[in-house]
């Protein structure tokens, strides 16, 4: 990707179905900033932030075929969140040209 980004950030922060997805976009600034946004809130949700192996791209952001976003998780965060009785109810992201923003909604399962 010819982006602001970094390659190597890119691929530290996101799975390789997110690069694909924002590869494909005019203006991809915007949705890894809020791809970013939402893995963030869903971290600051479990209270633990990166810790016991997990990584960035345990977090991926998808979407349906409607175009829905949601928070698939994996690995040792997916772990993390089922020790507690977590799981994600849903996710919202927003982007302008400066600003992005992403709320992810936590429940005890």
């Amino acid at each position: 990707l010819r982006l602001r980004w970094g390659g190597k950030f890119l691929r530290r922060i996101m799975t390789d179905g997110e690069q694909a997805y924002v590869a494909r976009l005019a203006e991809p600034d915007r949705s890894i900033a809020a791809r970013f946004a939402a893995k963030e809130a869903a971290l600051k949700a479990l209270t633990s932030g990166l810790t016991g192996g997990m990584r960035w791209r345990d977090l991926e952001v998808t979407r349906d075929p409607a175009g829905t976003p949601s928070l698939a998780l994996h690995g040792a965060t997916a772990a993390a969140f089922a020790r507690r009785g977590l799981h994600v109810r849903s996710l919202s992201m927003s982007h302008t040209d400066s600003h992005a923003m992403a709320v992810v909604l936590v429940a005890m399962q």
